[in-house]
Protein backbone atom coordinates (compact mmCIF):
# COMPACT_ATOMS: atom_id res chain seq x y z
CA UNK A 1 0.00 0.00 0.00
CA UNK A 2 1.36 3.40 -0.93
CA UNK A 3 2.29 5.92 1.74
CA UNK A 4 -0.48 8.33 0.66
CA UNK A 5 -3.16 5.64 1.02
CA UNK A 6 -1.89 4.71 4.47
CA UNK A 7 -1.99 8.35 5.50
CA UNK A 8 -5.61 8.61 4.48
CA UNK A 9 -6.56 5.58 6.57
CA UNK A 10 -4.61 7.02 9.51
CA UNK A 11 -6.73 10.19 9.79
CA UNK A 12 -9.20 8.84 12.37
CA UNK A 13 -6.74 7.47 14.96
CA UNK A 14 -4.37 10.40 14.27
CA UNK A 15 -6.86 12.70 16.02
CA UNK A 16 -7.91 10.26 18.77
CA UNK A 17 -4.45 9.09 19.92
CA UNK A 18 -3.17 10.79 23.09
CA UNK A 19 0.49 11.70 23.67
CA UNK A 20 2.42 9.01 25.53
CA UNK A 21 6.03 9.31 26.67
CA UNK A 22 8.49 6.49 27.12
CA UNK A 23 9.00 5.02 30.59
CA UNK A 24 12.77 4.91 29.95
CA UNK A 25 13.21 8.69 30.33
CA UNK A 26 16.14 8.45 32.78
CA UNK A 27 18.23 5.42 31.81
CA UNK A 28 21.59 5.77 33.56
CA UNK A 29 23.83 4.29 30.84
CA UNK A 30 24.08 5.73 27.33
CA UNK A 31 23.15 9.37 27.96
CA UNK A 32 24.21 11.79 25.19
CA UNK A 33 23.42 15.11 23.58
CA UNK A 34 22.13 14.98 20.03
CA UNK A 35 21.00 17.15 17.12
CA UNK A 36 17.99 16.27 14.99
CA UNK A 37 19.16 15.67 11.42
CA UNK A 38 16.07 14.23 9.74
CA UNK A 39 12.52 13.05 10.43
CA UNK A 40 11.33 10.97 7.50
CA UNK A 41 7.93 9.40 6.90
CA UNK A 42 8.46 5.97 5.32
CA UNK A 43 7.53 2.29 5.29
CA UNK A 44 9.49 -0.21 7.37
CA UNK A 45 11.61 -2.49 5.19
CA UNK A 46 10.59 -5.76 6.87
CA UNK A 47 7.05 -5.23 8.14
CA UNK A 48 5.96 -2.54 5.72
CA UNK A 49 4.37 -0.52 8.53
CA UNK A 50 4.13 3.26 8.20
CA UNK A 51 6.61 4.98 10.52
CA UNK A 52 8.60 8.13 11.16
CA UNK A 53 12.34 7.54 11.25
CA UNK A 54 14.15 10.19 13.29
CA UNK A 55 17.91 10.52 12.71
CA UNK A 56 19.89 12.05 15.58
CA UNK A 57 23.58 12.96 15.44
CA UNK A 58 25.47 12.64 18.72
CA UNK A 59 27.49 15.79 19.40
CA UNK A 60 29.39 14.86 22.57
CA UNK A 61 31.46 12.08 24.08
CA UNK A 62 33.41 9.33 22.36
CA UNK A 63 30.67 8.76 19.77
CA UNK A 64 30.36 12.37 18.61
CA UNK A 65 29.41 12.44 14.93
CA UNK A 66 27.68 9.06 14.95
CA UNK A 67 24.05 9.07 13.80
CA UNK A 68 21.48 6.98 15.68
CA UNK A 69 17.88 6.39 14.61
CA UNK A 70 14.56 6.20 16.40
CA UNK A 71 11.56 4.50 14.76
CA UNK A 72 8.01 5.53 15.64
CA UNK A 73 5.31 3.38 14.09
CA UNK A 74 2.10 4.99 12.89
CA UNK A 75 0.18 1.75 12.39
CA UNK A 76 -1.93 1.81 15.57
CA UNK A 77 -3.18 4.22 18.21
CA UNK A 78 -0.55 3.25 20.80
CA UNK A 79 2.39 3.85 18.48
CA UNK A 80 0.88 7.13 17.26
CA UNK A 81 0.60 8.17 20.91
CA UNK A 82 4.33 7.57 21.45
CA UNK A 83 5.12 9.61 18.35
CA UNK A 84 2.95 12.47 19.62
CA UNK A 85 4.83 12.26 22.92
CA UNK A 86 8.11 12.68 21.04
CA UNK A 87 6.67 15.69 19.20
CA UNK A 88 5.75 17.36 22.50
CA UNK A 89 9.31 16.87 23.82
CA UNK A 90 11.05 18.31 20.75
CA UNK A 91 8.53 21.15 20.32
CA UNK A 92 7.04 20.03 17.01
CA UNK A 93 3.50 21.30 16.37
CA UNK A 94 1.60 18.35 14.94
CA UNK A 95 -0.53 19.33 11.94
CA UNK A 96 -4.22 18.53 12.11
CA UNK A 97 -4.07 17.21 8.58
CA UNK A 98 -1.84 14.13 8.69
CA UNK A 99 -1.38 14.20 4.93
CA UNK A 100 0.94 17.25 5.23
CA UNK A 101 3.00 15.60 7.99
CA UNK A 102 6.20 15.23 5.93
CA UNK A 103 6.17 18.87 4.79
CA UNK A 104 5.69 20.00 8.40
CA UNK A 105 8.54 17.75 9.60
CA UNK A 106 10.89 19.07 6.91
CA UNK A 107 10.16 22.67 7.87
CA UNK A 108 10.67 21.90 11.57
CA UNK A 109 14.05 20.25 11.00
CA UNK A 110 15.20 23.12 8.76
CA UNK A 111 14.41 25.73 11.44
CA UNK A 112 15.31 23.80 14.60
CA UNK A 113 18.34 25.07 16.56
CA UNK A 114 17.94 23.04 19.77
CA UNK A 115 20.02 20.13 21.00
CA UNK A 116 18.38 17.31 22.95
CA UNK A 117 19.29 14.98 25.79
CA UNK A 118 18.95 11.41 24.58
CA UNK A 119 19.35 7.95 26.08
CA UNK A 120 20.33 4.86 24.14
CA UNK A 121 19.45 1.42 25.49
CA UNK A 122 20.53 -1.59 23.48
CA UNK A 123 19.59 -5.27 23.52
CA UNK A 124 20.81 -8.21 21.47
CA UNK A 125 18.85 -7.20 18.36
CA UNK A 126 18.59 -3.42 18.20
CA UNK A 127 18.93 -0.13 20.07
CA UNK A 128 16.17 2.06 21.40
CA UNK A 129 16.68 5.81 21.33
CA UNK A 130 14.79 7.91 23.87
CA UNK A 131 14.59 11.69 23.67
CA UNK A 132 14.37 13.14 27.18
CA UNK A 133 14.22 16.90 26.59
CA UNK A 134 15.99 20.01 25.35
CA UNK A 135 19.68 20.20 26.29
CA UNK A 136 21.38 23.19 27.96
CA UNK A 137 24.03 23.05 25.25
CA UNK A 138 23.71 25.48 22.34
CA UNK A 139 24.16 24.42 18.73
CA UNK A 140 27.31 25.94 17.18
CA UNK A 141 28.97 26.62 20.56
CA UNK A 142 32.52 25.55 19.80
CA UNK A 143 36.01 26.44 20.95
CA UNK A 144 36.84 27.78 17.49
CA UNK A 145 34.54 30.77 18.02
CA UNK A 146 36.35 31.72 21.22
CA UNK A 147 39.71 31.47 19.43
CA UNK A 148 38.46 33.78 16.68
CA UNK A 149 37.37 36.33 19.27
CA UNK A 150 40.77 36.14 20.96
CA UNK A 151 42.51 36.68 17.62
CA UNK A 152 40.34 39.74 16.96
CA UNK A 153 41.28 41.17 20.36
CA UNK A 154 44.97 40.56 19.67
CA UNK A 155 44.67 42.28 16.30
CA UNK A 156 43.04 45.31 17.95
CA UNK A 157 45.87 45.46 20.51
CA UNK A 158 48.48 45.34 17.73
CA UNK A 159 46.77 48.19 15.90
CA UNK A 160 46.78 50.26 19.07
CA UNK A 161 50.50 49.60 19.56
CA UNK A 162 51.22 50.66 15.98
CA UNK A 163 49.31 53.90 16.52
CA UNK A 164 51.36 54.65 19.64
CA UNK A 165 54.60 54.03 17.75
CA UNK A 166 53.46 56.32 14.96
CA UNK A 167 52.74 59.12 17.41
CA UNK A 168 56.17 58.71 18.98
CA UNK A 169 57.88 58.90 15.59
CA UNK A 170 55.87 61.98 14.71
CA UNK A 171 56.96 63.69 17.93
CA UNK A 172 60.59 62.87 17.16
CA UNK A 173 60.28 64.40 13.70
CA UNK A 174 58.81 67.58 15.14
CA UNK A 175 61.72 67.86 17.54
CA UNK A 176 64.23 67.55 14.69
CA UNK A 177 62.51 70.12 12.48
CA UNK A 178 62.06 72.74 15.24
CA UNK A 179 64.70 75.57 14.93
CA UNK A 180 67.24 75.97 17.73
CA UNK A 181 66.33 78.44 20.44
CA UNK A 182 68.07 81.87 20.24
CA UNK A 183 69.98 83.04 23.29
CA UNK A 184 69.01 86.56 24.35
CA UNK A 185 71.95 88.51 25.87
CA UNK A 186 71.01 90.82 28.70
CA UNK A 187 72.39 94.44 28.68
CA UNK A 188 75.44 95.01 30.94
CA UNK A 189 74.59 96.42 34.34
CA UNK A 190 75.92 99.98 34.90
CA UNK A 191 77.71 100.58 38.17
CA UNK A 192 76.59 103.74 39.97
CA UNK A 193 79.26 105.34 42.21
CA UNK A 194 77.91 106.11 45.69
CA UNK A 195 79.27 109.27 47.41
CA UNK A 196 80.77 108.58 50.80
CA UNK A 197 78.58 109.61 53.68
CA UNK A 198 79.60 112.91 55.36
CA UNK A 199 80.26 112.84 59.06
CA UNK A 200 78.19 115.41 60.95
CA UNK A 201 79.84 116.64 64.16
CA UNK A 202 77.50 116.55 67.09
CA UNK A 203 76.97 119.92 68.95
CA UNK A 204 78.70 120.11 72.36
CA UNK A 205 76.42 119.37 75.30
CA UNK A 206 76.11 122.39 77.63
CA UNK A 207 76.35 121.68 81.33
CA UNK A 208 73.84 123.49 83.52
CA UNK A 209 75.24 124.49 86.95
CA UNK A 210 72.78 124.92 89.75
CA UNK A 211 73.75 127.71 92.23
CA UNK A 212 73.27 127.10 95.86
CA UNK A 213 71.79 129.91 97.99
Amino acid sequence: MAVSNKLSSLSKLWKSAKATQSSFSNVADGDYTGALKEMKLEEAKKSGRLQVTTSIEIVDGDYAGKVVKRFDGLDNETSVGYFKGLCEIIGFDIPENVEVLQEALDEFIANNTDLFNITIKSNDKYSNVYVNGVSDMVMGEEEGEEEVQEEEVQEEEEVQEEEVEFVEEEEEEVQEVAPPKKKVLSAPTKKVAVAPAKKVAAAPVKKVVTLRK
